[in-house]
């Protein structure tokens, strides 16, 4: 009898085991290459469409708290950042209370294990987040970056507006997922001459209901 191809034989090994947790360990063994190389990661760019498709969780909540712990065991064994949420309103999934998110990286002592480009939160931030495979993944938001718009309070009249993860005002759906060369290019004045400005909260609340409705999809409610 002929002897077995190699390949095949480590095929049938891995099929054993179970598909989250080698996808998990890859990624972890790739994201270590990229700390130690200092290069941050290539993210694909998704897009609002995109995150409403794959978020199993949509919700506006505000930080709690952070900090950093071991996770995973034997290869998988990394360090993470667990970012303490209290949920103010929900959308999809019907989350409520408090929600832990796990992010790869972080410091323990003066040990560092670290991502350029995760991302980072602070205590009493408000965010509106599209989360999908918690504790599972290098980062449990949708496109790493592209899942988290942050809600800001305008200092003038307190109306809670709109930004994407690096700041940028988002004053059109069409902005999410876009490089910063791209959004440069975004009309900066409405079809009256005025300055556009950022989306409110409660109109980007509406956009992701319409946009969930429109997949089937029944939003939460309060």
């Amino acid at each position: 009898m002929p002897a077995e191809n190699p390949y095949l034989a480590s095929c049938r090994v891995f099929g054993r085991i179970r598909m989250a947790k080698l996808i998990g360990l890859l990624l972890v063994c790739l994201s270590l290459v990229a700390v130690r190389d200092g290069r941050a990661m290539t993210v694909e760019p998704t897009d609002f469409d995109a995150l409403l498709n794959q978020a199993q969780e949509i919700y506006q909540a505000q930080v709690v708290s952070i900090s950093c712990d071991w996770s995973g065991e034997g290869a998988n064994r990394h360090i993470a950042t667990f970012v303490r949420m209290r949920v103010l309103e929900s959308y999809r999934g019907a989350v409520q209370g408090e929600q832990t998110l796990e992010f790869f990286g972080g410091t323990i002592g003066d040990r560092t294990q670290r991502i350029v480009g995760m991302p980072e939160f602070q205590a009493g931030d408000v965010e509106i987040l599209f989360v999908r495979d918690n504790h599972r993944t290098l980062s449990p938001l949708v496109g790493v970056y592209y899942g988290r718009l942050r809600v800001v309070k305008n200092a003038v009249d307190g109306q809670e507006q709109m930004f994407l993860h690096d700041g940028t005002p988002l004053t059109s759906l069409s902005l999410i997922g876009k490089e910063p060369a791209a959004r440069a290019k975004a009309p900066m004045t409405d079809a009256s001459g005025a300055s556009t400005r950022p989306m409110s909260s409660k109109e980007f609340a509406e956009q992701i209901k319409a946009g969930l409705r429109r997949r089937g999809i029944t939003p939460n409610e309060p």
